[in-house]
């Protein structure tokens, strides 16, 4: 890769990282309150969903009972996913820099362990920044979920890897 390409996707990389830490940071401000009128707003609307696509109706208690146990599914599913994302660009981030560019994709264990590494960092901090926060409470369990995320996400990038660098040009 040119070096003028690499130093610019070095800065797309490296800045579409720091905004999603960002929104993290932002999302984990939010009181108790919020972040679970969040949670059930989304389970309120997979329920509106699952009616559409299957007839099932769901009203008064059994809706709010269905709605509660949506709630924690949703939220864990939620801090896999985001830190899924900010481990796949932390290691693209770290792919823009030699050797990493050019290595074979299974030699590529560093930097996928760096950006793991990096993600649960990140997940350590904001679930301390959690501790000044209204309502809510840093909890270890969500850093290992969070690390769990960043796993799946660096796994899944490398195997998106393999498969595009094995394809003829």
């Amino acid at each position: 890769m040119a070096l003028s390409r690499r130093r610019a996707l070095r800065w797309v990389t490296g800045a579409a990282a720091i905004a999603w830490m960002m929104v993290i940071f932002s999302a984990s401000a939010q009181t108790g309150s919020d972040s679970g009128g969040m949670s059930r707003t989304v389970a309120d609307g997979l329920l509106s969903l699952w009616s559409a696509l299957t007839g099932a109706s769901f009203e008064g208690a059994a809706r709010d009972a269905a709605i509660e146990a949506l709630q924690l599914p949703i939220r864990k599913g939620a801090h896999m996913a985001e830190y899924a994302l900010l481990a796949v660009l932390a290691f693209a981030h770290l792919l823009t820099y030699r050797p990493w560019a050019r290595m074979e994709v299974a030699a590529l264990g560093k930097p996928a362990a760096l950006a793991w590494a990096f993600a649960t960092l990140y997940a350590a901090t904001d679930e301390f920044h959690q501790l000044f926060v209204p309502a809510r409470a840093g909890m270890v369990t969500d850093v290992l979920v969070d690390s769990a995320g960043a796993l799946v996400g660096v796994l899944l990038a490398w195997l998106v890897l393999r498969v595009l660098r094995r394809r003829p040009r």
